[in-house]
């Protein structure tokens, strides 16, 4: 028996948007804003003449890599899943369509840099934009997620630095504070290199509110600017000049702190101090180490 797919555009959003407003109480913020929202502008773009899942299925694959497509399809196969367990709709157009496409693996979501490259890269950020440098640094050594390093506030920093509190985020795109992207709070123990970072920066009169990582004009640091601005270009000056062998967004200095710190610490460890579970370690990081050095046998 043939699957019913009849679903327009039209209908499909109003479904999204239900289904965003339920998915709101559950995700966090900059969640629905960066992920859900941009379902939404795709659906809206949606030509009125389609009228089955198999025709949007074609119309995405005409419009978009395949990667997208995929994404979206799911997406759209979630949310008729949900209206059909929430008696707005009595079958789901998208059911099986999701198995037609084959998921795109990535060789460098999880890839770090050496410690040469990582050094490498703070002395030129240091030289070609000094301002931003404690930033890199701080990425580097805590391995935090950049939306927590926004979040940041001196509050959270122990009076003698010797300890930090990361329970915040500050998504670019949100402006406002909301929890870690694991809902949890986590202690982070400070080394005598990070603690001078601190120290340094630190003003001799602290508002507890204010953030550690201020922008260039005041205000909260806006590391989607500093990814595009200073970032990218210090990144791809050093590959050229092949001092770094490959370019990695801001988001990798996490994936080097990870992949350094398992050479010298027990993965359950690692895992607490940025904020992932050891199954997440073990399958992402463990034995990623881009220096192998293989024995004779």
């Amino acid at each position: 028996m043939a699957k019913k797919r009849n679903i327009k555009p039209s209908r499909l959003l109003v479904l999204w948007r239900k289904y965003t407003t339920f998915q709101a109480s559950q995700l966090a913020p900059s969640t629905i804003a960066r992920d859900y929202h941009k379902v939404e502008r795709h659906l809206e773009k949606m030509p009125t003449h389609l009228e089955t899942s198999i025709h949007i299925r074609d119309w995405l694959i005409e419009k978009y890599a395949g990667e997208t497509v995929r994404r979206l399809i799911m997406q759209f196969n979630a949310c008729c899943d949900w209206a059909v367990d929430s008696d707005l709709i009595n079958y789901n157009p998208f059911i099986g369509i999701p198995r037609q496409f084959r998921r795109y693996r990535g060789g460098s979501d999880y890839t770090g840099f050496t410690t040469d490259e990582r050094e490498l890269i703070i002395d030129a950020i240091e030289a070609d934009h000094p301002f931003y440098a404690s930033w890199a640094k701080f990425l580097f050594w805590t391995g935090c997620r950049p939306e927590e390093a926004a979040g940041l506030q001196w509050e959270h920093i122990a009076p003698d630095c010797s300890k930090i509190r990361f329970c915040k985020a500050l998504p670019y795109e949100m402006k406002v504070h909301q929890s870690t992207k694991t809902w949890k709070t986590r202690i982070f123990p400070i080394n005598r290199r990070l603690q001078h970072l601190l120290k340094v920066i630190k003003p001799s009169e602290v508002n507890q509110a204010d953030p550690v990582f201020k922008g260039i004009k005041g205000g909260y640091f806006d590391y989607h600017n500093f990814q595009t601005r200073q970032w990218r270009p210090t990144l791809e000056t050093l590959v050229e000049t092949e001092k770094v062998s490959i370019y990695l967004p801001q988001s990798h200095t996490r994936h080097t702190f990870i992949t350094l710190a398992l050479e010298h610490l027990p993965v359950k460890d690692v895992a607490y101090l940025v904020g992932n579970t050891p199954q997440v370690i073990w399958k992402h990081y463990a034995s990623r180490s881009r220096k192998i050095e293989l024995p004779e046998f």
